[in-house]
């Protein structure tokens, strides 16, 4: 086996399965000496229908180990394994289980692991906090159970002011982000969510998780309503600050920018100077298909709009910054919402939530009216920045109806040959009979 960093490669001792490994990393050092000893044990385990070879350190020679004691503690783990009994670690991790709490695992392990892999990782943590951590926060793997679970799903769909099928099944992957990463990691043994039940002859999950049929906004602005939300922001920003308000002077500057390049509301907010290229004419706008920020062409109307507002700022400054704080804005749906409901676009949508207009909505008319104009599926795809094109093939229905006109462009374009007489073939040709 490789040595670790710091350390020299492991030598073996008289004893069967007992290592010798000199560490040399002051980081792993006992008592502030300079050099110490490990004992490595290696066994075998069964698991998930297979060996599996473990390998970990039993003591440390300045704390009086001998490869005799780590053959007599290796000894030990194997008979616990042949009995079915868990090992001195196994006992550990159980212990640091049960008093683990999942609020505190989600803090510590999924945050680090949200950070690392989503780059929405504050909403991720804004929903646990408010949705999730009042109930199960406190509580520890063990003691929550699928019954628990199923009703807290209930409550939230059920609730005064239920929450749409789309968000539970959000809240319940987080929940069940937390059970997986918990048994990855060796801190339970068993993920609650994997259990399942019989259900009508076929096996089902115990713990159903929504799943909406549909999540897709199916309404997208017209030019005219486009144009109505924008004067009505303008007009907003007329007037004082107030709370009750939620004036915000930015906001007709940000819809205009949402409505030319399709941005969502996190990368409005997110924006900064030095992603606003002036000499190329170019925008840098995160890329999910390349996972990377890739420059896009800059509309001259949100040109102008930036060369009006770039006076005096540092490039890591926000381009959209909180109109009280100056810092990132944590919720922009708030003041919008103050202005679709005074340019009344919801009026008698009430009832439906993927007919209201929010602030996707501008993200969802970018995409759509690009389908309007003919616009081919994948020039779309990389102006709307999709790493699957399966999430553009919903905009193609707006697109316009041409099989009429390619059948009757491809029938003229192709004359098929009439019947003639047949020709006097050559003394030395031997006609070929036609192959079907």
């Amino acid at each position: 086996m490789a040595s670790s960093k710091g350390s020299t490669t492991r030598t073996r001792t008289e004893f069967t399965g007992v290592y010798l490994r000199e560490v040399t990393d002051p980081r792993k050092l006992n008592q502030g000496k300079k050099k110490d000893f490990a004992f490595d044990i290696t066994y075998k385990v069964w698991e998930d229908d297979k060996w599996v070879h473990k390998c970990e350190v039993v003591g440390w020679k300045s704390e009086g180990w001998t490869a005799e004691k780590a053959f007599k503690a290796r000894a030990v783990i194997l008979d616990k394994i042949s009995k079915g009994e868990l090992t001195p670690k196994q006992e550990k991790a159980k212990a640091d289980a049960e008093a683990f709490t999942i609020g505190k695992f989600f803090d510590e392990t999924v945050m680090r692991h949200q950070r690392a892999n989503n780059k929405t990782f504050q909403r991720a943590e804004a929903r646990f906090n408010t949705h999730i951590r009042p109930t199960f926060g406190a509580l520890t793997f063990k003691e929550v159970t699928p019954a628990m679970l199923c009703k807290w799903r209930d409550e939230m769909l059920t609730r005064e002011k239920p929450l749409s099928e789309a968000s539970v099944s959000i809240m319940m992957n987080i929940l069940h982000q937390c059970f997986r990463l918990a048994k990855d990691l060796g801190t339970i043994r068993h993920n609650i969510f994997e259990q399942t039940t019989v259900s009508k002859g076929r096996t089902v999950p115990l713990i159903g998780i929504p799943n909406p049929k549909n999540n897709n906004r199916e309404r997208a602005l017209t030019r005219e309503e486009a144009e109505k939300l924008i004067r009505t922001a303008i007009e907003w920003a007329e007037k004082p600050y107030q709370v009750t308000w939620g004036s915000d002077p930015d906001m007709a500057d940000m819809i205009l920018l949402a409505l030319k390049h399709g941005l969502r509301a996190q990368e409005v907010c997110s924006l900064q100077w030095k992603d606003i290229v002036f000499q190329g004419n170019f925008i840098m706008l995160w890329d999910q298909k390349n996972k990377q920020k890739t420059p896009f062409r800059m509309a001259p109307s949100v040109r102008a709009i930036m060369e009006r507002r770039c006076s005096g700022h540092n490039p890591e400054d926000l381009v959209f910054p909180g109109p009280r704080s100056g810092k990132h804005r944590e919720d922009i749906c708030v003041p919008f919402k103050k202005i679709v409901d005074k340019a009344k676009l919801n009026q008698g949508r009430e009832d439906d939530p993927y007919q209201k207009v929010v602030f996707h909505t501008l993200r969802h008319s970018f995409g759509t009216w690009l389908a309007q104009a003919g616009v081919d599926i994948k020039t779309i795809q990389k102006l709307m920045r999709h790493a699957d094109i399966k999430d553009t093939l919903r905009y193609m229905n707006f697109a316009p109806d041409y099989t009429d006109q390619i059948i009757d462009t491809l029938d003229a374009s192709f004359s098929a040959p009439c019947a003639g007489p047949e020709l006097d073939l050559p003394p030395n040709v031997i006609p070929m009979p036609l192959k079907r």
